[in-house]
C-alpha cells in the first residue's frame, strides 16, 4: 500500500482553490493540457510521504496515526503561487501558506518523529509547506514571469487533524482513502 500523511481541506476550501487552480492554468500552460491539475476532490496539504508499504507496516502506521497529537488546532491560510525546483523546467505549480506555516512545520516534524519511530525512513530535506495545484506533463518552458502575483488569501483552514491516506494509482489517476486521523489537542 502507498501511503502519505496530510492536513485535508474543506469543500469550501477546494471550491476556491480549484477557481484558483483555472486562473493560473490559463497563465502558465503552455497548451491546454501541459499542466495537469491536481482534482478537487484531491486537493490536500501533504505532511509526510510515506510511501510503498507492507499490509503489516501500514497497519502499524494506521494505529500510530491514530492516537491524538499534542498540539493546538489553529489555521492556516493559503495563497501565493510558486513553481518547483527553484530553477530550470519547472514541474510543480503549487499555492503557499500566508498564515501557519511555523505551525504546519510543527506539525510536520512531529508527524515525522512519530512515523520514525514506526521505522518508517523519513525524508530529510527541509520541508517546505506547500499545496500542489498541478504537474506539467513534460519538461515545461520556464514560465516564472507569468506566474500571477496576487497576495490575497485564497482559502482559509482551520487544522484540527492529521490524515493518513492510503493512495492507489490507476489509468484513471489516483484514488484516496482516509485509513487513520489523528486529532490535534492541546497538551
Amino acid at each position: 500500500m502507498r501511503l502519505f500523511t496530510a492536513i485535508e481541506l474543506p469543500d469550501e476550501a477546494r471550491a476556491a482553490i480549484a477557481a484558483t487552480q483555472k486562473i493560473v492554468a490559463a497563465e502558465l500552460s503552455d497548451s491546454p493540457r501541459s499542466l495537469r491539475l491536481v482534482r478537487d476532490a484531491q486537493l490536500h496539504l501533504t505532511l509526510v510521504f510515506i510511501g510503498d508499504v507492507s499490509g503489516d507496516d501500514g497497519a502499524a502506521i494506521a494505529r500510530a496515526m491514530s492516537f491524538d497529537i499534542p498540539r493546538a488546532p489553529f489555521q492556516m491560510a493559503l495563497g501565493g503561487v510558486g513553481v518547483f525546483p527553484p530553477s530550470g523546467p519547472p514541474r510543480v505549480c503549487w499555492l503557499g501558506l500566508q498564515e501557519g506555516a511555523p505551525q504546519v512545520i510543527d506539525l510536520h516534524a512531529h508527524v515525522a518523529d512519530r512515523l520514525g519511530q514506526c521505522g518508517v525512513e523519513i525524508d530529510r530535506k527541509p520541508y517546505r509547506p506547500h499545496l500542489t495545484l498541478g504537474r506539467w506533463r513534460d519538461r515545461a518552458r520556464d514560465v516564472r514571469a507569468r506566474i500571477p502575483r496576487s497576495t490575497e488569501v485564497v482559502a482559509r483552514v482551520d487544522v484540527t487533524a492529521v490524515a493518513l491516506i492510503e493512495s492507489r494509482l490507476s489509468s484513471a489517476g489516483p484514488s484516496y482513502t482516509r485509513l487513520a486521523s489523528a486529532r490535534l489537542s492541546c497538551p
